[in-house]
């Protein structure tokens, strides 16, 4: 049988991540993926620039992070302030 808490602590929804139980990712803004610079001599003997595009290491592709604060489940656990205080 699951524990009553008394009513004095009630359910919320996260506030970092509005309840989705993720944010999106800061490195690669969300995409899943970033673009490194690189070079290579080309066949005229010219240096040519060009980018790669790899999976992000953080996110690993999905850009998205768990939210650390509800830890993926989208709310939070907060106390319930008494009937009748400020």
């Amino acid at each position: 049988m699951p524990r009553q808490s008394g009513g004095t602590v009630m359910q919320q929804p996260c506030l970092p991540c509005t309840g989705r139980g993720f944010n999106s990712c800061t490195v690669c803004g969300g995409a899943g993926a970033t673009f490194l610079s690189k070079s290579r001599l080309g066949f005229n003997g010219r240096l040519e620039f060009y980018q790669e595009r790899v999976p992000c290491t953080i996110c690993f592709g999905t850009g998205r992070v768990t939210c650390l604060s509800c830890r993926g489940v989208g709310w939070v656990l907060a106390k319930k302030a008494p009937p009748g205080s400020p």
